[in-house]
C-alpha cells in the first residue's frame, strides 16, 4: 500500500509522537513525507488529491500522496490509535480507537479519519499474518479475516460521506492487497487500476507497479514486464518515486529470469541490495526472494538456499516475502537431503501462513 514505502521504525521515528497539549489542542499537525518538520495549522478542506491547511502564513495545499499522517487537534485518543497502528501494535490501536468519542459537532474530516482507522486496523492485522481469535478464543480463519477486512474497507470507500477522503487511493490499494492475499488476483488488479485516476504522477505509477505485481503472481510475465517498464519510464522524484522505481526493478527481474535473461536480473538485484539501507526490510526481503528465484533458474541450489535463508532469518516481518522463502526452502532442503530442515520450513509455512498462495502450492 502507499504508506508501506517507509519502514515501520522510520515512520515511528519521523512522526515526532508528542501529543498536543492543552494550549495547542485544536492545532492540526500533518506529517509530510517530503519534509522534516510537521505542518501545523487547521485542516480546511480535503479531496482525494489534496489536503488544504490554513495557518498564520496563509493556506497551503499538500498533495494527498505526500501526506503521511494527519493528527487532528483535540483528539488525543485518535492520535494514540494512529501512533499504535504505525508501530504495528494493533491491540492498543483498537483499544484507543474504541475510546474515541465523537460529538455531533465534530468535524467531518475527523469522523472520516476514525472511519478509516476502523477499517484499516483489521486490514493491517489480516495482511500481517498475525493469528486472530474470536470472542471465545477460537482461531479465526485467515481467509475469512481478509474477506471481512475487505468488506469493511469497501464500506469506507463506498460511503458517500468519505468518498472524497485523501485515503481513497490508499483504501483501494488495501482492498487489492487483501484480494491478493486470498488468491483473487484479477479482482485485485481492478482495485489497483483505480489508483491511475489520481492526479499524482507517483500514485499513477503505483497503479502500474501493483498491477505488475498482480499479473506476475498470476504468471502473466510479459504483461507484468510491460507494467513495470511503464513505471520505470515515468519521471518520478522524491522518496515515494524512488521506492516505486526500486520495487519495479525488483519485480521485473522475475519476468527477465523467466525469459532467460537471468544474468541481467542478478546484476540488477545485486546492485539494489548493495544500495539498500539495512532497515529497508521490505525492499531487501523482496530482493533476496527475487535473487533466489534467479539462482533457481540457473540450477544453483546453494546460492538460492543462501538467498532464501536470509529472508527466513532476517525479514520475517514481511509476511508475503517470508512465505515465498519458506516455500522454496522446503524444496531446497529436501534436495540437500536435510529432511528435518525441509519439514521445519514446511511446518512453519503451514502454521503461520495457512492461506498464503505459497502454502497452497506446497506438497
Amino acid at each position: 500500500m502507499i504508506r508501506v514505502f517507509l519502514c515501520r521504525a522510520a515512520i515511528v521515528a519521523s512522526l515526532g509522537f508528542g501529543l498536543a497539549g492543552s494550549t495547542s489542542a485544536q492545532i492540526d499537525r500533518i506529517k509530510v513525507r517530503s519534509e522534516t518538520n510537521q505542518v501545523q495549522g487547521t485542516v480546511e478542506a480535503i479531496t482525494r488529491d489534496e489536503v488544504v491547511v490554513s495557518s498564520q502564513t496563509g493556506a497551503r495545499s499538500i498533495p494527498a500522496s505526500d501526506v503521511e499522517i494527519v493528527f487532528y487537534g483535540g483528539q488525543q485518543e485518535l492520535q494514540r490509535a494512529q501512533i499504535a497502528a504505525a508501530k504495528g501494535d494493533f491491540k492498543e490501536a483498537t483499544e484507543r480507537l474504541d475510546n474515541v468519542r465523537l460529538g455531533n459537532q465534530e468535524r467531518e474530516s475527523v469522523k472520516a479519519e476514525v472511519a478509516f482507522m476502523q477499517a484499516l486496523i483489521p486490514a493491517r492485522i489480516a495482511l500481517s499474518g498475525q493469528t486472530q481469535t474470536d470472542e471465545d478464543g477460537n482461531p479465526v480463519d485467515t481467509a475469512e479475516a481478509a474477506r471481512s477486512a475487505g468488506v469493511k474497507m469497501l464500506g469506507f470507500i463506498n460511503d458517500k460521506r468519505y468518498g472524497n477522503s485523501f485515503h481513497y487511493y490508499e483504501a483501494n490499494e488495501i482492498v487489492g492487497d487483501l484480494l491478493m492475499s486470498i488468491g483473487q488476483y484479477d479482482k485485485a488488479e481492478e482495485y489497483y487500476k483505480k489508483l491511475a485516476e489520481s492526479k499524482s504522477v507517483d500514485v499513477k505509477a503505483r497503479a502500474n507497479l501493483l498491477r505488475g505485481r498482480a499479473m506476475q503472481v498470476a504468471g502473466k510475465y510479459d504483461e507484468a514486464l510491460a507494467a513495470y517498464d511503464a513505471v520505470l519510464k515515468t519521471e518520478l522524484k522524491g522518496k515515494l518515486g524512488a521506492q516505486e522505481m526500486l520495487e519495479a526493478k525488483i519485480g521485473r527481474t522475475y519476468s527477465l529470469a523467466s525469459s532467460g535473461k537471468v544474468d541481467e536480473a542478478i546484476k540488477t538485484l545485486q546492485e539494489i541490495i548493495a544500495k539498500a539501507d539495512d532497515d529497508d526490510t521490505e525492499t531487501l526481503a523482496r530482493a533476496y526472494d527475487a535473487l533466489g528465484n534467479c539462482y533457481r533458474k540457473q540450477n544453483d541450489s546453494k546460492q538460492a538456499l543462501l538467498a532464501y535463508l536470509r529472508v527466513d532469518m532476517l525479514y520475517r516481518t514481511v509476511p508475503e516475502a517470508h512465505a515465498e522463502a519458506l516455500y522454496h526452502l522446503a524444496s531446497l532442503w529436501k534436495e540437500a537431503k536435510r529432511d528435518d530442515r525441509a519439514r521445519e520450513a514446511r511446518d512453519y509455512l503451514k502454521q503461520h501462513y495457512p492461506y498464503s498462495r505459497w502454502n497452497k502450492q506446497i506438497r
